[in-house]
């Protein structure tokens, strides 16, 4: 299995390896059944995902896996996070306006 020094891989002291759901390789199938083939007996995904929906059922029901971590959506600091930008996005500096 192919792994770099990411930073879950860090925290957690665990080989980490990335895959994605949509359009390219690997998928997490190929990733979960490289990791099982390299002799992991326990793989778990952690899914970066904001919503749940079709890619989080598609990682519910691979095959092989011990866990699957659950959408973002609902934690507090992303919220926090996403209403920020918005903010900072939808309210750029003030401009005064000419009332004519």
């Amino acid at each position: 299995m192919r792994t770099r020094s990411y930073k879950l891989g860090r925290l957690l002291a665990v080989p980490v390896s990335v895959a994605y759901c949509s359009a390219v390789s690997p998928s997490p199938a190929e990733a979960v059944a490289r990791a099982r083939a390299d002799g992991f007996r326990r793989v778990a995904v952690a899914a970066h995902l904001l919503a749940p929906g079709r890619f989080s059922r598609g990682l519910e029901g691979l095959r092989d896996v011990c866990a699957v971590s659950a959408p973002l959506a609902d934690h507090p600091r992303l919220a926090r996070l996403v209403a920020a930008r918005y903010e900072a996005a939808a309210l750029p500096e003030a401009v005064p306006l000419r009332v004519a």
